[in-house]
């Protein structure tokens, strides 16, 4: 009975997560978007985030899988996309974050977040306007 009961709760935290399978299942919900415009080149903005993410994230402890922390950048399109997530048992993107270089050099930072999205808004916010902490 405990097998039974330790597994159904697994597979009810799964469920309870909601997380998207795919970077455009998570980007096709707009309650989880926000924007964020700076005046910085998008490889600046790529650059802050990417060396947060080094530096502040501690990879998560996953018994069967692996991580997903994808990040593509496209120059000539002046574009970057970063998709985090974990793949194991199914797939689940949690974050995608698309940076976009905008006409007057600035950038526009879109985040889509199953977790807490306003307060990742405002920790992107943070580090791409110089924090350096945690």
């Amino acid at each position: 009975m405990k097998f039974f009961t330790k597994h159904a709760f697994i597979l009810a935290l799964v469920a309870l997560t909601g997380c998207a399978s795919s970077p455009d299942d998570l980007r096709s919900d707009a309650s989880v978007k926000r924007l964020i415009v700076v005046d910085m080149p998008y490889q600046l903005a790529l650059k802050k985030i990417v060396d947060h993410h080094q530096r502040c994230d501690v990879g998560p402890l996953l018994p069967i899988g692996q991580v997903i922390n994808d990040v593509q950048h496209y120059p000539d399109l002046k574009l970057a996309n970063i998709v985090r997530g974990a793949q194991g048992i199914g797939r689940q993107i949690h974050l995608v974050i698309d940076i976009e270089a905008t006409d007057d050099g600035g950038s526009k930072v879109i985040l889509w977040s199953k977790f807490p999205i306003d307060r990742l808004h405002k920790r992107y916010r943070s580090v791409l306007s110089g924090a350096e902490g945690c």
